[in-house]
């Protein structure tokens, strides 16, 4: 984002009419560029993990009580994966693990270090 400062009238700098001075429009920008990192890691944090740790553990729950697991009574197939957006099935079960792996991360139990990106990214692309 690209921030405009404004001089005011006492010769002060502003950014988007907010109430917030500074000596120069160098400063004014710098703090508005912070501010934004600052919200951006409070968004990611609050909203996006927030609804993470919210959903995971019970899609976690709902694998396997509703036998959707491997080996479960009515495990995921090829097709109902593909359906999905999948390649197959093994791709969803990996893309599981890594919920997995989130789930006992928010529960504060260890995670097994692995290339978990690397299976999000397939999913993603």
């Amino acid at each position: 984002m690209t921030f405009v400062p404004m001089q005011t009238a006492d010769g002060q700098w502003t950014v988007s009419g907010l109430k917030l001075y500074y000596d120069t429009p160098q400063e004014a920008i710098l703090a508005m560029e912070k501010k934004q990192y600052i919200e951006t890691v409070k968004s990611i944090v609050g909203a996006e993990l927030g609804e993470l740790a919210d959903t995971v553990p019970n899609l976690h729950k709902a694998l396997f009580d509703n036998g959707y697991a491997s080996g479960g009574a009515d495990p995921i197939t090829d097709e109902e994966a593909q359906n999905a957006g999948f390649r197959d099935s093994a791709e969803f079960y990996s893309a599981f693990t890594v919920l997995e792996k989130l789930n006992d991360f928010f529960a504060g139990t260890d995670v097994t270090g692995s290339d978990y990106l690397s299976t999000i990214n397939k999913v993603r692309y």
